[in-house]
């Protein structure tokens, strides 16, 4: 009977220190994992630091470039400004370039087209010496205007003269720069209409035309002004002389 009691007791002890030693194997083996997991999560841990930082870095360097991004629309914003300022003042200029044009163009009747007050200025008096000379005029009115009732403008003449006395006669003189067909016609039309327009100045009164004209022209415009009974005058050392000695000229009257 002891036997048998001191037989299991042995058998127990065995028993136990197995299952002891078993637990201590799981005790490891959890204790290892643990670990593990703790390196883990210390790598992880890590892992996300540096990700962080990282991340941090990429958020810095992007404010950074936003910040030189929104710098660069500033500067970019201040030229446009600058531009829009300079374009209103190159405006203000060309505007005002054109405004003194249209002026000069006033001045001088049209520029390339007529000499205005300029021409008139420094040959008027070698064409009034043949107005009063070869005409006998004694009413010579440079850049005249003639105005209806409602006071516009509706004729000019470079120079109208006339006399009332001896002859009775008109004579008007075109100043051009050059000799053109279309500056003919535009002349001939202004002849033929003085007598409707100015009746009390043409009454009884012989109507003459004289278109002067410098620089190099056209021999045959000026053989038709001549063929039309229309005087021409040429420049020579800044004073203007008629062109009488013309074969088979006849002046026309524009009053007939």
């Amino acid at each position: 009977m002891e036997d048998t009691v001191d037989f299991d007791f042995k058998q127990t002890m065995r028993e136990i220190m197995q299952a002891h030693q078993v637990g201590l194997e799981e005790m490891r083996e959890i204790r290892k994992k643990f670990q593990e997991q703790v390196q883990e999560n210390r790598k992880q841990s890590e892992e996300n630091r540096k990700q962080s930082e990282e991340n941090r870095k990429q958020s810095e360097e992007n404010r950074k470039r936003f910040e030189e991004v929104a710098d660069g629309f500033k500067e970019t914003k201040k030229q446009f400004e600058e531009i829009a300022i300079q374009s209103k003042e190159t405006d203000r200029q060309f505007k005002e370039t054109d405004k003194r044009i249209k002026e000069l163009s006033k001045n001088i009747g049209g520029i390339g087209e007529r000499f205005g007050s300029f021409t008139e200025g420094f040959a008027f008096n070698s064409m009034q010496r043949i107005l009063t000379r070869d005409f006998k005029a004694d009413h010579i009115f440079p850049n005249s205007r003639i105005y209806n009732a409602n006071k516009e403008v509706i004729a000019e003449y470079d120079v109208l003269s006339w006399c009332n006395s001896t002859v009775n006669t008109v004579v008007i003189v075109e100043v051009k720069t050059t000799l053109k067909m279309d500056y003919i016609k535009k002349f001939e039309k202004s002849l033929n209409d003085f007598k409707t327009i100015n009746p009390d100045i043409a009454k009884d009164k012989k109507v003459y035309g004289i278109l002067a004209f410098v620089g190099n022209f056209d021999t045959n415009l000026q053989e038709y002004c001549h063929s039309q009974g229309i005087y021409t005058a040429t420049i020579h050392d800044e004073i203007f002389k008629l062109n009488k000695k013309q074969e088979k000229f006849i002046a026309k009257d524009f009053n007939n």
